[in-house]
């Protein structure tokens, strides 16, 4: 429930309140295959220090800045906010993501917004 409190709050305004996205404000997430990989923390960086230049999801090209939002939630909130994302949003069923996984991807020390490419150089999907 807080999970999708939060989502409600701040992430349904630009992705909208279903995570289908919309066009020229934010890429769907619910379906989406940067939300259901298996290594959550490309998201997990992408709240943190939030996303500019070109993204691919699902197959349609984006290019929108996201803004960061390490100043704004807590590990916690992040945690939940992403794991109701990954596991509840629309048919979205994947693993939830621990606080302790947002913690250290926190004091990694980036604050620079991320880019697809640094993301999907660094992951493991």
């Amino acid at each position: 429930a807080q999970g999708k409190e939060i989502f409600l709050k701040i992430c349904a305004v630009c992705h909208q309140p279903d995570g289908g996205g919309k066009d020229g404000l934010a890429p769907p997430l619910a379906g989406s295959d940067w939300v259901l990989t298996t290594d959550s923390s490309r998201l997990v960086r992408i709240v943190l220090n939030g996303l500019t230049g070109p993204i691919r999801v699902n197959g349609k090209d984006w290019n929108l800045a996201m803004p960061p939002w390490r100043d704004n939630l807590d590990d916690y909130q992040v945690a939940i906010v992403l794991t109701y994302i990954r596991s509840q949003l629309g048919t979205n069923n994947a693993e939830r993501v621990l606080p302790k996984a947002v913690e250290a991807l926190r004091k990694s020390g980036r604050t620079l917004p991320e880019t697809s490419a640094e993301l999907l150089r660094t992951s493991n999907p």
